[in-house]
């Protein structure tokens, strides 16, 4: 965090007499760019256009994350969805995960009104944070919920929080964002030596493997469809694979080796979110930020973080956000902050996005200092018209 991240639309094009061989030999000419065939027949990342179609009866169902991802494209320019952030930095329970926001799980989450009383909603997309190493190691001492942060390394392991989260009736959904450490070290440094983890059979990139693994082994177990942030604030020069050890073109390629190994792995509950930080502080050139795009058939959901006031105004001064819509993803704010000391509060960060930012369908406020229950506005926030909670999520997602 920077105070201390899809697979194109394609058509399979197939005569009428084709048959239903023919029409996977199609669909697996695209697996290279990251479309999986599911044991089910179902295909995660095809969107089938109006024409050409191929018969009916030959048509391969789009996998369930696309139900998600077609959504939140649906949504967008009219409603957006709220989001909070777990405080995983705080203990070792799911009372811990959830203590800024209203409950001791998810069926009881209530976000609290700022000073007295309670919103009587709960957010629609909940944060949470998972490391790597082995999944008995993530947990170690600090359990399935929480945190150890710094020391040796960093073991997160939102598993358990996720699992309750998702499991709720009405359920919400989950974003979970990962921080791979450096493999030379096993700890989150500034200087991972990003060329020899890209090089094929090198020792840095076999343990990277085994990180990436572990952490597939983790998301498998979610039972939904996750929004997974593979690196946080990708352009920022305080995070391991950020600015500062990676080149544009090194970062792009370490998102797609990400991808491409969890799709090994058989993970197939994961919609790809590209994350950057606003271009405002430490952080590189638009340029640069734009060429550290991994590509559309990697990625699923575009996002930036911001800490601001103003993060709409912000966005548009320094030329991120027309970028993000030139993707033609659905456009989320992963980490918004407006701290209580800012006058304008979360509410005005949200209208201020609203107008400035018209394509955002949702936005998950961080935890901490920044939490939406710990601040003057949270009650606006959530009644305000464009909001969905997570009560009013369709049964069918």
């Amino acid at each position: 965090m920077s105070r201390k991240t899809n697979e194109p639309s394609q058509v399979i094009h197939e005569g009428v007499g084709s048959s239903r061989r023919d029409l996977l030999k199609g669909a697996l000419a695209v697996l290279g760019a990251g479309v999986l065939i599911q044991p089910n027949g179902g295909v995660s990342g095809v969107a089938f256009a109006d024409t050409p179609q191929p018969p009916a009866e030959l048509r391969i169902k789009p996998a369930a994350g696309q139900t998600l991802l077609k959504y939140m494209q649906s949504i967008a320019g009219s409603k957006i969805l709220l989001g909070q952030h777990a405080d995983f930095y705080s203990g070792a329970s799911l009372a811990n995960a959830y203590d800024q926001l209203g409950g001791t799980t998810a069926a009881t989450i209530n976000i609290p009104i700022y000073g007295d009383g309670s919103t009587g909603q709960a957010p629609a997309i909940l944060g949470v944070a998972m490391g790597n190493g082995t999944p008995g190691a993530i947990a170690g001492a600090s359990g399935t919920y929480s945190t150890v942060y710094g020391g040796s390394g960093i073991k997160m392991n939102g598993l358990g929080t996720a699992q309750d989260w998702v499991s709720t009736n009405p359920a919400g959904i989950v974003a979970v964002s990962a921080w791979f450490m450096d493999p030379a070290t096993n700890k989150l440094t500034t200087s991972p030596n990003v060329a020899s983890i890209l090089t094929t059979g090198s020792s840095l990139q076999t343990a990277f493997y085994a990180y990436v693994d572990s952490f597939a082994s983790l998301v498998k177990q979610i039972p939904a469809t996750v929004l997974l942030r593979p690196f946080v604030e990708f352009n920022g020069n305080w995070e391991t694979f950020g600015a500062s050890s990676a080149t544009p073109a090194q970062r792009a390629a370490l998102f797609q080796l990400v991808r491409a190994r969890m799709t090994a792995d058989g993970v197939t509950n994961v919609l790809y979110v590209w994350n950057v930080n606003d271009l405002v502080g430490d952080t590189e050139s638009l340029a640069n930020t734009e060429a550290s795009y991994p590509g559309s058939a990697y990625v699923d959901v575009v996002s930036w973080d911001i800490y601001s006031p103003i993060p709409g105004t912000s966005a548009v001064r320094t030329g991120l956000y027309a970028y993000l819509e030139t993707l033609g993803k659905p456009i989320i704010v992963f980490e918004a902050g407006a701290r209580v000391n800012n006058s304008a509060g979360p509410y005005t960060f949200l209208t201020d996005l609203i107008t400035n930012c018209p394509q955002v369908c949702a936005i998950i406020y961080w935890c901490q200092g920044w939490a939406l229950s710990g601040q003057p506005g949270s009650s606006q926030v959530v009644s305000a018209s464009q909001i969905i909670c997570r009560s009013a999520l369709p049964s069918w997602l």
